[in-house]
Formats: structure tokens, sequence, C-alpha cells
């Protein structure tokens, strides 16, 4: 019996170590894939960050090409009304000047009671001083206007800025339809 008793013992301690040696290489199997998670882990952290960090820099990139063009454009606009601000400065008039301009005036009144009518360059340039605005205004549709030498009252087809000059009474602004140009006005009333 000794010798069953002793085999049985053997093969317990046979099957025992078998179990302590799968346990210990399943263990150790375990910890190299724990191991080789945490490397890819770590591997897909950093490919997220760069990644991240490459399309922060793209769409940082991106807005700066759109801003810069915005600020190209508006530029390019505006340097018509502050080169028109610049050209546009109406000189002070002093009171000889002043005094000249009533003396001309004073001449062609004189030159009036005539029955011949003569035209004074002088009186012309006077009264061809009139104080003006270069503006660009937006009109709207169905503004009425008249141009010279016709007599008809034409409306604006549809809202329209025009480049023009602001009187005190009017705003003047050239019409160019096809090959012709015309000097056009709208009246104050109508504005």
């Amino acid at each position: 019996m000794i010798n069953e008793n002793d085999k049985y013992q053997n093969i317990l301690t046979q099957i025992h170590e078998l179990n302590r040696q799968n346990l210990l290489n399943e263990n150790e199997k375990m910890e190299q894939i724990s191991f080789k998670i945490e490397e890819l882990s770590k591997e897909l952290k950093n490919t997220n960050k760069n990644t991240n960090s490459n399309k922060v820099g793209v769409i940082t990139i991106i807005l700066t090409l759109i801003n810069t063009i915005l600020i190209a454009f508006l530029i390019f606009t505006n340097i018509d009304t502050i080169t028109s601000n610049t050209k546009d400065t109406k000189p002070i008039t002093t009171k000889e000047e002043n005094v000249k301009k009533n003396k001309v005036i004073d001449e062609v009144k004189k030159e009036d009671n005539s029955e011949v009518l003569s035209f004074n360059v002088k009186a012309i340039d006077a009264f061809e001083e009139e104080n003006f605005e270069d503006i660009n205004p937006i009109i709207r549709k169905g503004t009425l206007y008249t141009c010279k030498d016709d007599t008809r009252t034409y409306k604006i087809p549809y809202t329209v800025e025009i480049k023009g000059k602001l009187y005190s009474d009017k705003f003047t602004f050239i019409l160019q339809e096809n090959n012709e140009t015309k000097d056009c006005a709208i009246k104050k009333e109508n504005m």
C-alpha cells in the first residue's frame, strides 16, 4: 500500500507542480500583456496629442490667412475714401478773397444794366466756386432724378451706391448709358 500511497502522493505533487507552473506562466503572460497594453495606451495618447496640436496649428494658420485677406480687402476698399478725404479739403477763404468775390459780383451787376451781355471770366469763376462735398451715398430704388438737356424725370431702377457731389440743394452725378454720359441730379426734396 505504501506504493500506491507514494504513487498517489507523487501524482499529487506533480499535478500541484504543473498547476503552479501554469499559474506562474499565466501570471507572466498577464504581466506581459498588461505591459504591452500600457505601452500602446501611451503611444495612443502621444499620437492624440500630436494630432490635436496639428489640428490646432492648421486651424490657427487658416484663421490667420482669412484675417489677412479680410484686412487687405478692407484696406483696398477704404483707400478711395481715404484719398478722397485728403483731396477734398476745402480751402479756407480769407476776408480778402470774399471782398474780391463781392467786387466781381458787383461788376457783373453793373454790366447787366447794359443791353449787351458780356461774360466776365472772373464772374464765372466766382459763381462756380460753390461749396460741395464728394460722397458715395446709397440711393434707394424709385428715387427721382433729372438729367441736363433732358426734360423727363427718371426713377432709379434699383438700390445702388453712386459717387457724386452733394450741394446744399441737390446731389449731382454722372450717368453713363452705353457710350453716352449725362450730367444728372437728384433734388434735395427727392432725396
